[in-house]
C-alpha cells in the first residue's frame, strides 16, 4: 500500500518524508523484485505449457 493511501496518523514524521522513504525503498528494491518476477516466471513457463497439452 502506498503511502498516499494511509492516513497521515500512522507516520511519526511529516508525510513528505514518508513519502521520500517510500520512493527510496521502492528503488532499492525495484530490481530486485523484477528479478524475483523473471526467476519464477521461468520456474512456472514449464508447467503452464504443460496444462496447455
Amino acid at each position: 500500500m502506498k503511502p498516499d493511501k494511509l492516513p497521515s496518523c500512522l507516520f511519526p514524521f511529516q508525510e513528505t518524508a514518508a513519502s521520500e522513504l517510500w520512493h527510496r525503498y521502492e528503488a532499492l528494491t525495484a530490481s530486485l523484485a523484477q528479478d524475483l518476477c523473471e526467476q519464477l516466471r521461468l520456474v512456472l513457463e514449464p508447467s503452464q505449457a504443460t496444462k496447455l497439452k
